[in-house]
């Protein structure tokens, strides 16, 4: 439990730090195109790599292999424990397979590219402060998703978790400033469509099953993210570029690495661990993390109203943390009833 806070924990930080290289992209005159598909093709370069390199080096059984399934969580026939690179469990069925990878594919596209294409479609149109408001719903909707779809109790620690982090989101992002008349309502569909997608992401990491180590689960949906959002683009702006120049390669892998590779491995190896909630509720540190880096790296001003919004949600990620950890047992078994 406190491994898979951890890796959630890393893993929602590492896409704080996104921030700032998105907006020296655009600086460098790369395009929407580019930055968007750029990062998920460079990812899906860097994991490819990552399992052949692994499989030639470590491993000499295929990890898409026939081997019978193994009923409980993170033990093996054979007795040794799940690690990042051993699945966790295996269908004895192709059809289990199957489900598994559709699975993966539909976390790709509503995941990875769906995030992507809507919440980069929002900055287009909205204040980078409007869009965060927006795109942060996610806390919400993965809470009330979770006992809608999975009938997981919202605690009164959970509760509390949710208040100190609105709180914080408020205080933070200074919504009070904002002048919601003049907001474009179709960038607000998108804010809200990219909270969705984000919504799907958590959860679903959290939830599928699926039979293939980390590095199998993220490439299945890094490489489903790439194919759709080129053939979006493609579709919608045919003559776009969609690979950046040299010169900016170096920013399109920073964005790879910590948005596309990173990330997924880190969720896809953490969320099942602590349950759909909890990974949603931590993810909330991304906004703490994504203010001071842009505060340190673009020297963007950070008052001391934002600092105590930053306290108030990192207040509210802790108490969730040190819940979810504390209490032993699987979080599912915890929160229902």
């Amino acid at each position: 439990m406190r491994m898979g806070a951890l890796a959630v924990l890393l893993a929602a930080s590492m896409y704080g730090t996104l921030a700032p290289a998105v907006k020296r992209a655009y600086e460098a005159g790369l395009s929407f195109a580019e930055v968007t598909f750029g990062q998920l093709f460079w990812a899906a370069v860097l994991l490819t790599v990552v399992r052949v390199g692994r499989r030639l080096l470590f491993d000499r059984r295929p990890s898409f292999s026939r081997r019978p399934f193994v009923a409980r969580r993170g033990v093996r026939e054979e007795g040794k424990k799940a690690t990042p690179f051993r699945p966790e469990e295996e269908p004895a069925d192709e059809g289990g397979r199957g489900r598994a990878i559709a699975g993966l594919a539909a976390l790709g596209v509503a995941g990875l590219a769906g995030v992507s294409l809507a919440y980069y479609g929002a900055l287009r149109t909205l204040p980078a402060q409007v869009a965060l408001v927006l795109l942060f719903q996610f806390v919400w909707m993965g809470i009330v998703l979770e006992r809608l779809l999975f009938g997981v109790r919202i605690t009164a620690g959970r509760a509390l978790a949710v208040g100190l982090i609105f709180a914080g989101d408020a205080l933070a992002l200074r919504v009070w400033a904002i002048d919601w008349s003049a907001v474009d309502l179709r960038g607000m569909a998108l804010g809200l469509l990219a909270a969705g997608s984000y919504t799907t992401f958590l959860l679903g990491t959290a939830r599928i099953r699926a039979p293939y180590d980390v590095v199998d689960r993220s490439l299945v949906m890094v490489v489903t993210g790439a194919l759709v959002v080129s053939a979006f683009f493609r579709l919608t702006e045919p003559s776009a570029s969609l690979l950046a120049p040299p010169s900016a390669f170096g920013l399109v892998l920073w964005l790879a690495l910590f948005g596309q590779v990173l990330p997924p491995l880190l969720f896809n190896w953490g969320a099942p661990r602590i349950g759909g909630a909890a990974t949603t509720l931590l993810s909330s540190v991304e906004l703490p993390v994504g203010m001071i880096t842009a505060a340190v790296v673009l020297g963007e001003p950070l008052g001391g109203v934002e600092l105590a919004g930053v306290a108030l949600i990192v207040a509210g990620v802790a108490l969730v943390a040190y819940g979810d950890t504390a209490g032993g047992g699987k979080p599912a078994e915890r929160a229902l009833g």
